[in-house]
């Protein structure tokens, strides 16, 4: 910023590029104030359609939305561009203007093309579907454009596509799409498999989140392989799948195999887990409540009992040794 600042005092300088650069950097910095003085002083203002997006951009991060609208419209009027159309949507989804919000955005779109702020932009169509209108299933359809873009502009193994995918599988998973969900996690973990060099961590958090999809379709023994497989990447040691994979057998009516399972998730856990604690203690409880086993019951009711009493004693406990695999737990 400096240097450009510095340069509008030398003779030659193209003033008009240096003082919309400026703009732009000003913008980026919310300094919106600072932003319009200097564009405004651009010498062919009128007719560079970048300056005036920028200044439209600037007026609408200044709250100032008739003036942003003025030079956005300008803007698109001289040079149809993707920028100025996407900034137009965002102006008109401020005003509560929807439709006319997604008018702009699928110009922004077409004018954009397959790129990072294509990417964006569908995004934030998307978002006005799940948002404003409450229409997840036309919302979804945009958020897979995301990762069908990404493939192409990035790479089908690119931390910008596996991101895409999280991102919406985690959206499902909140809305309660556990069938969408499950789909795009399983296209993510072939995705990952097929990479000369697995991302190991990220293909256990993907085998958890796919078997807790599995799960909340019903899927018992498609999760118990899946969470089999997750221990199997994950060397066995996480606590919190050995519970999930019990939670499953205890679904599927094998209540010695849950047992087991849970017993393993328990020797796991440090005992300042309380919380954790208590939850497999809550399950274990179901197990042998339908069992009819009494002493069953009492241990671990005694077991929850004892770590309710040192969680009190304990109001702010240490940070987790040990986490689940993200992508959140079965539903």
């Amino acid at each position: 910023l400096a240097l450009y600042e510095d340069s509008l005092q030398a003779t030659g300088v193209d003033r008009q590029f240096t003082c919309s650069r400026i703009g732009q950097i000003y913008i980026c910095m919310q300094r919106n104030r600072d932003a319009i003085n200097i564009l405004n002083q651009c010498p062919n203002l009128q007719s560079d359609y970048i300056t005036l997006r920028r200044l439209g951009d600037a007026h609408m991060q200044a709250g100032e939305l008739d003036m942003a609208f003025e030079y956005l419209t300008a803007s698109t009027k001289i040079q149809p561009n993707g920028f100025a159309w996407g900034s137009l949507g965002q102006l008109h989804e401020r005003r509560g203007n929807v439709e006319e919000s997604l008018k702009c955005f699928e110009q922004a779109l077409e004018a954009m093309g397959n790129s990072q702020q294509g990417m964006y932009t569908l995004i934030n169509v998307g978002d006005i579907y799940h948002n404003h209108l409450n229409d997840f299933n036309k919302a979804l359809t945009y958020f897979k454009r995301v990762i069908d873009m990404s493939k192409e502009v990035h790479g089908p193994t690119a931390k910008e596509t596996i991101q895409a995918y999280q991102n919406t599988a985690g959206l499902c998973i909140s809305r309660r799409y556990p069938h969408e969900a499950k789909a795009l996690l399983l296209e993510l973990l072939a995705t990952l498999q097929s990479m000369s060099r697995p991302m190991v961590t990220v293909m256990v958090d993907t085998l958890f989140a796919v078997a807790n999809q599995q799960v909340a379709c019903g899927e018992f023994t498609e999760a118990i392989v899946s969470y089999q497989e997750c221990l199997e990447l994950g060397k066995g040691e996480n606590g919190v799948v050995w519970h999930a994979l019990g939670v499953a057998r205890k679904e599927k009516g094998d209540l010695a195999g849950a047992i087991q399972d849970i017993e393993r998730a328990l020797a796991l856990m440090g005992e300042s887990r309380h919380e954790d604690i208590m939850v497999m203690c809550d399950t274990m409880i179901a197990i042998y409540l339908m069992k009819g086993d009494e002493i069953g019951v009492r241990k671990y009711n005694d077991m929850k009992r004892t770590h309710e009493e040192l969680r009190a004693q304990q109001p702010t406990p240490p940070p987790p040794t040990q986490c689940a695999p993200t992508m959140g737990p079965p539903m």
